[in-house]
């Protein structure tokens, strides 16, 4: 990431191509301005399930040159800093259009400014469409200017190689792997104090190494099997010297095995031995470096959990160690202490070790792959282990492979990611957490220069330096500051009398007996009322607010029925979700002008909907899919009535969808209906509501992210829509365009609003949750999804659940709050 410190800019055409790019994927950014016009921070609207508030890659659209070259401004002082944001001092207004304008000329319609906001208004639904994760932006920029040019992973850790020669390291600490003297974990990076001049770095399970400038290497961390190369098995919290190692030229690490490569060409190696991998010819750990025997003319190392490969400068590869899984691809699953060629491997320029598997890529841009495939590391389709090389069919145009564990990566060349393998934690990025055995493109990471693979994490250095994590962060080594997830139901403190609860993406919200409303979380849009911009792990007070009768929560917006019948709104408006007429956020409560006679409201992700006493519905907000039920697909800023919808008892709002519960137990749906969440036995949208065939004696609805559910009088549940999570509760991943009978379900009392996990409160105080769990939201003490129904232990005396986007909320029969799940912003409270 770049700040205004007089680094190079980059290019307007590259600027167009990145802005673009990245618009279309996310569907919105957001530009925050400080009251004087100067930049204040820029951050985007991030993907789902991701948490909010990083300098984003677009600070580097504000770089010094780029903006004097095109005359937008002057900077005479700069103070930027990483954790106050960059400020511009006594320069002149940025003209912000200005840049927009440009931009536009190539790319019609795409952007567009409203009030300080950078939004796509392209026509694309496919380009509207949140994707389910991108991963956290990070900025390790030093004060001196040096960005990261290597990035390595170890189990559950990540370390970076600066340009000045210097580490950071981030993540678990239990064996000193972070080098700073210290066995606490860390969630932001920290550089290692008194390493310098490194040229490169390697990590293992739990240690590390770095080669100096001057050939020698240090080590520190785990040293069980004597990994670290010191005569002893003693481990290291801060770097030492191993012994006797000069005149290296590269290293590597397997998870307790360390190699390098020497100045003529041979090899040294020590550590972990139990099966050969030092190719010494014998079995011994060895805590000394050591000679492998026979091998010269090497190019590059890799190795894994217990097996080792060469590749020689003639383009053949040898390897060595366990070869269960048939890893070593020589076709048999024999061991070997020394070095053997692997027949029929040529012309290869990158090589790469998996815990039980093997990579290697060809001089043609194409990949071959060998060993275990339970995950489908393999990426051929299958997940049966091969024992040779084996090309991955339909994959060309790879640039590099990297370090794996269970899961593989590449960059290709024009820059983005293809990953594949094992995805339990989320490290494929794509939105689930389901394996996947053929390469599946990371299309929301651009201009990657280097990527590194952890136990379940994976880390990737873009072109501008930045850095993007994703997958688990149990440890902090995604470095985002962030580790806290709760997996059981906590009682909120300090916190009584609460009369209904309710939860946006990631804040939570709070209607106390005495009418006025309480929140906390994520304030970026105000959606806390409490007229600040300002998160709070605790809840705050909205202003003004008093005689509330009802709440619900958009994404980042919030609605409140008063004893009167009217309606306020605060938060995010980038749709007119507020329905005030305008498109401005609002960080206070607002009257919604004209709506009288409301007896229920609900919000959908950017819309929102008031039930009125004769039975009919006004909604505004956000229409791109058809979710306001009147014939259109275009937005509305202020409510407007749905036509020949009449008899309505009950209404449930989805991302873009929209239902309504009639008085005779019938339901009508319409918007959005990709994954069949109209229930209408198609996958076609609709911009009128239309009845869902089949289904009667409805009681209670509810919407979840792209799934509805829906409570019958005989205390049974029936849902319908993305099933990607096990959300449907029918046992499967697989998606219903038809109400299904949800599993082992019966005498529910009460649904409640859904994201991508359900919860439902039963007749006898208890509750049952299913779907997605990657934060703990399903309140089982796990991170696992669950696919059936299970009853939250030792949770009881519950009068109403809600979830938000990765938390959930439990009011008890006594007014207190129970919260687990993801505490990223503070929603959950501390």
């Amino acid at each position: 990431m770049e700040y205004l410190s007089g680094r190079k800019g980059i290019s307007l055409i590259s600027l167009v191509i990145i802005i673009v790019i990245m618009i279309i994927l996310a569907g919105a950014v957001i530009l925050t301005l400080s009251n004087n016009n100067a930049i204040n921070k820029a951050t985007e609207a991030v993907f789902k399930s991701i948490l909010k508030d990083y300098e984003s890659e677009l600070t580097m659209w504000f770089s010094n040159e780029y903006l004097e070259t095109n005359g937008l401004l002057n900077v005479t002082t700069v103070n930027a800093t990483k954790d106050s944001g960059t400020y511009i001092k006594g320069g002149n207004t940025l003209k912000l259009k200005d840049i927009i304008t440009s931009v536009k000329k190539e790319h019609e319609s795409l952007l567009e400014i409203k009030k300080g906001r950078l939004i796509y208004t392209g026509t694309d639904e496919k380009q509207k469409e949140w994707m389910n994760q991108i991963g956290i932006s990070l900025d390790i920029t030093t004060e001196t200017g040096a960005i990261p040019v290597d990035i390595v992973a170890g189990w559950t850790f990540t370390a970076a190689l600066m340009s000045d020669g210097t580490v950071k390291t981030w993540g678990s600490n239990g064996y000193g792997q972070l080098g700073d003297g210290t066995l606490m974990n860390r969630s932001l990076p920290t550089t290692i104090s008194g390493l310098e001049n490194v040229v490169q770095i390697a990590a293992g399970d739990e240690y590390m190494l770095a080669l100096l400038n001057d050939g020698t290497v240090k080590a520190w961390g785990s040293n069980w099997a004597g990994q670290l190369g010191n005569g002893t098995t003693e481990d290291k919290s801060i770097p030492t010297i191993v012994t006797g190692l000069t005149n290296v030229s590269k290293i590597a690490a397997g998870q307790y095995l360390s190699l390098a490569i020497l100045n003529d060409g041979t090899v040294k190696g020590w550590g972990y031995n139990e099966f050969g991998q030092l190719g010494d010819g014998t079995l011994q750990n060895k805590s000394v470096p050591t000679t492998v025997t026979g091998l010269t003319n090497v190019k590059q190392l890799a190795s894994g959990y217990d097996h080792t490969l060469a590749l020689l400068n003639d383009g053949t590869v040898k390897a060595w160690g366990c070869n269960n899984y048939g890893k070593l691809g020589d076709g048999t699953t024999n061991d070997t202490t020394s070095p053997i060629t692997i027949s029929g491997l040529n012309n290869v320029t990158q090589i790469s070790a998996g815990y039980y598997h093997s990579v290697a890529l060809l001089s043609d841009g194409t990949i071959k792959t060998w060993g275990s495939n339970w995950a489908g590391q393999l990426g051929n389709g299958s997940n049966t282990d091969v024992h040779v090389p084996t090309l991955v069919s339909g994959l060309t145009g790879v640039k590099q492979i990297c370090k794996n564990y269970d899961h593989t990566a590449v960059i290709m060349n024009d820059g983005t990611i293809k990953i594949w393998g094992y995805n339990e934690y989320g490290q494929l990025a794509n939105g689930t957490t389901i394996d996947s055995n053929v390469p599946i493109t990371i299309t929301n990471t651009l201009n990657v220069k280097q990527i590194a693979i952890g136990g379940n994490h994976t880390v990737a250095i873009l072109a501008d330096g930045t850095i993007k994590s994703w997958g688990n962060n149990d440890h902090g080594q995604l470095g985002d500051g962030k580790t806290s997830n709760y997996y059981l139901p906590k009682i909120l403190e300090g916190l009584t009398n609460v009369k209904q609860v309710s939860a946006g993406w990631m804040h939570s919200a709070f209607l106390l007996n005495d009418g006025t409303v309480k929140i906390m979380g994520d304030n970026e849009y105000g959606q806390i009322g409490d007229g600040t911009n300002i998160d709070s792990n605790v809840p705050v007070s909205v202003l003004g607010l008093n005689n509330v009768n009802q709440i619900t929560s958009g994404d980042n917006f919030m609605l409140a029925l008063l004893n009167d019948g009217t309606v306020k709104a605060w938060g995010d408006n980038m749709f007119g979700q507020l329905g005030t007429g305008t498109t401005i956020d609002s960080n206070v409560p607002v009257t919604i002008s004209g709506l009288t006679n409301v007896v229920q409201i609900a919000s959908g992700e950017y819309h929102a909907a008031a039930l009125l006493n004769d039975g009919t519905v006004k909604i505004w907000g956000a229409n791109w899919a058809g979710e306001l039920g009147n014939g259109t697909k275009t937005n509305s800023k202020v409510p407007i009535i749905v036509p020949g919808l009449t008899n309505v008892k009950e209404l449930a709002l989805g991302y873009d969808y929209t239902l309504a519960l009639l008085n005779d137990g019938t339901v009508k749906a319409w918007g959005c209906n990709k994954y069949g969440q109209l229930g209408d036995a198609t996958n076609t949208d609709s911009t009128v509501p239309v009845t869902v065939p089949g289904l009667t004696n409805v009681k209670q609805l509810v919407s979840g992210y792209e799934h509805v559910l829906a409570l019958l009088n005989d205390g049974t549940v029936k849902s319908w829509g993305s099933n990607w999570a096990g959300q449907l509760g029918d046992g499967t991943i697989t998606d219903s365009n038809i109400p299904v009978v949800v599993s082992a379900v019966y005498n529910v009392k009460e649904l409640c609003k859904e994201y991508d996990h359900t919860l439902v409160l039963l007749n006898d105080g208890t509750v049952k949750s299913w779907g997605y769990n990657e934060f703990g939201q399903l309140g089982n003490g796990t991170n696992e999804n669950n696919y059936y129904p299970t009853i939250i232990s030792g949770l009881s005396n519950v009068k109403q659940v809600t979830t938000g986007g990765d938390h959930s909320l439990a009011l008890l029969n006594d007014g207190t709050v129970k919260v687990w799940g993801s505490n990223s912003q503070g929603q959950i409270g501390n």
